[in-house]
């Protein structure tokens, strides 16, 4: 089953307002890179940064090298 970045969209953009016009390319990217379940340990990776309270830069900075 496909991953969906639907899901996740409104929490990544509410945490680095900045993603709100590169995540549909960063996750294409990671799309032709990563499985589903890699792109799900992904955004995962993504939540446990947002959670840490670190800032927009690093999760920004996460999202696009990680992939």
């Amino acid at each position: 089953m496909p991953f969906q970045l639907a899901e996740h969209r409104e929490m990544l953009i509410q945490a680095a307002p900045g993603l709100n016009d590169t995540l549909d390319n960063l996750f294409q990217e990671a799309s032709r890179i990563l499985t589903p379940q890699g792109q799900k340990d992904w955004i995962e990776g993504a939540q446990g940064l947002i959670n840490l309270g670190k800032g927009p830069d690093l999760l920004i900075t996460y999202l696009e090298n990680m992939p």
